[in-house]
């Protein structure tokens, strides 16, 4: 059984961030944190940034913000693979 200690949610297509998709945020930082989940954030444009940074909400953020790419993190995420180095070396 595999188990789960890191999720990340990428943030490139978001421009704007409103109060109720905030306390989303929170709400899925808070369940995941209960679960011994740590929730990164990627891509999160400086608009969308500067909005976070006057809520509380990175002072509570399990994980780190911003990873500036999907690999970067990715590579966070300890035994990741890729879908292409899994394609050479499958798991067996």
């Amino acid at each position: 059984m595999t188990t789960i200690s890191t999720t990340r949610t990428m943030g490139s297509a978001v421009n704007t961030i409103e109060a109720s998709a905030l306390e989303s945020l929170e709400e899925v930082n808070h369940r995941l944190k209960d679960g011994g989940i740590t929730f990164h954030l990627s891509d999160v444009k400086g608009p969308v940034m500067d909005q976070l940074k006057r809520s509380h909400f990175l002072e509570e953020l399990t994980g780190k913000v911003p990873l500036p790419n999907m690999m970067l993190c990715t590579a966070s995420i300890p035994g990741w693979r890729s879908a292409r180095s899994r394609r050479r070396d499958p798991v067996r």
